[in-house]
């Protein structure tokens, strides 16, 4: 395995890992009361970025390299 595949792929689990990161504190600030609060909840879209970043580079090592190679790392 190509060492830029492996750390991309390495690269795109932390990406996950700050993403859900964001979410637990951003959940934990989340007011259901006005949907103005989830709006202004920026951890959620902070998540929401580095997971669709992190998608985008999972995706780019698929196309050169086996699902059975990159998933288990």
């Amino acid at each position: 395995m190509d060492f830029k595949i492996l750390g991309l792929t390495l690269f795109s689990a932390v990406l996950g890992s700050l993403g859900q990161i964001n979410f637990k504190i951003g959940a934990d600030n989340l007011q259901l009361t006005n949907i103005y609060s989830v709006i202004k909840n920026y951890n959620l879209f902070i998540g929401v970025f580095f997971y669709l970043v992190s998608t985008v580079i999972y995706i780019y090592v698929l196309i050169f390299s086996e699902l059975t190679m990159v998933y288990p790392i």
